[in-house]
Parts: C-alpha cells; sequence; structure tokens
C-alpha cells in the first residue's frame, strides 16, 4: 500500500512532465502566464550549477575588453657600448678617452631608457668613437713600448 502511495505521489509530481512529454502544445494551445514561465526558463544558463537569469547576468560588471597595445618595433636597437666602455676605462685610458666613452655610454643608456630613440643614438655613436680611439691609441702606445724595449731604447 505504501508503494501505490508513493507511486501515486510521484504521478502527481511528475504527471505535467510526463503530459509535455507526450505530445508537446503548440503554441495557440498556451496560456499567456505558461508562456512567461517558459520564458524565464528559457532565459536561465547555467554555469557552475547556479542558474543566473538574464537579469541577474545584465546586472553584473561588464567583463573589461582587451585593449591591443601598439608597440613600434625599432629597426636598430640602441647600442650603448657600456661594457666596451668600462674595459677602456679600466685598462686603456690614453689620454682619458676610456673615461669619456664611459660617459656617453652612460648618457646614451639614460636616453635609452627614458624613450629618446635618437638621443640615444647620438650618444651611442659618439661613445663609440671614443672606445675606437681609445683602443686604438691604448693598443698603439703598447706596441711603440715593446719596440722601444725591443730595439734597446728603453730598458726595464
Amino acid at each position: 500500500m505504501v508503494t501505490i502511495a508513493k507511486g501515486a505521489w510521484l504521478q502527481e509530481q511528475l504527471g505535467s512532465a510526463i503530459s509535455l512529454a507526450a505530445a508537446p502544445p503548440t503554441d495557440s494551445e498556451l496560456s499567456a502566464t505558461e508562456l512567461r514561465d517558459m520564458e524565464s526558463v528559457a532565459d536561465e544558463v547555467c554555469m557552475n550549477s547556479r542558474a543566473f537569469t538574464y537579469k541577474e547576468l545584465k546586472d553584473e560588471q561588464p567583463v573589461p575588453v582587451p585593449v591591443p597595445v601598439v608597440v613600434p618595433v625599432l629597426a636598430a636597437p640602441v647600442r650603448d657600448h657600456l661594457p666596451w666602455s668600462l674595459f677602456n676605462l679600466a685598462y686603456m685610458n690614453c689620454c682619458c678617452m676610456g673615461l669619456i666613452a664611459t660617459i656617453y655610454s652612460v648618457k646614451s643608456r639614460d636616453r635609452k631608457f627614458l624613450g629618446d630613440v635618437e638621443g640615444g643614438l647620438h650618444y651611442g655613436s659618439t661613445a663609440r668613437s671614443f672606445n675606437i680611439a681609445a683602443t686604438t691609441l691604448s693598443i698603439l702606445v703598447i706596441l711603440i713600448m715593446i719596440v722601444y724595449v725591443l730595439v734597446g731604447v728603453l730598458s726595464l
């Protein structure tokens, strides 16, 4: 008798669903309230096992839209020649040209970080010129000293 009661209760609960599944009604057969109920059910979206209605989703904060960022590509990177300048400052500082090259290299690096590409290129090329001059003069002085020692003009 209990099973009959449970079966009757189940039939009573699912009766409308079973009748809808058997023959779905047309729009003309549905009342206005039934249509409204069906539209509200259709507006629900299932996310993470929670149903959201369109109104709830509309009231939420808008999702930020990613904005494309245009990054200019430089044809030639700014070279500051700082390692070469520091080497010339420490080992080949002929006529203080290594010091001058280091100063221009630091200026070039500062301009590069500030975004002044043209200024960075200018100071970088000046540092390069002083590095070439310092390296060339230092090697020339070393070679002259070696020749003087070998000829005997200079003795150690």
